[in-house]
């Protein structure tokens, strides 16, 4: 479960929190476009994802 308000990204996994982040740097800053999902290194291999839903949240919405 992944929520992303403005610079603050909190990333859930089995209910638990795994990353929170709050990415400051203006130069980085751009809050539409691609959503992507990436794995960095190892050998390569299948990745399979299930039950991913987008959902767009506005300011009063809490989570």
């Amino acid at each position: 479960h992944l929520v992303c308000r403005g610079p603050h990204l909190v990333l859930n996994v089995d209910g638990r929190i795994a990353a929170e982040v709050e990415d400051l740097d203006p130069a980085q800053q751009d809050f539409s476009g691609i959503l992507a999902l990436q794995l960095h290194s190892g050998p390569e291999m299948t990745v399979q994802f299930k039950d991913i839903q987008v959902k767009r949240l506005d300011s009063s919405t809490r989570e």
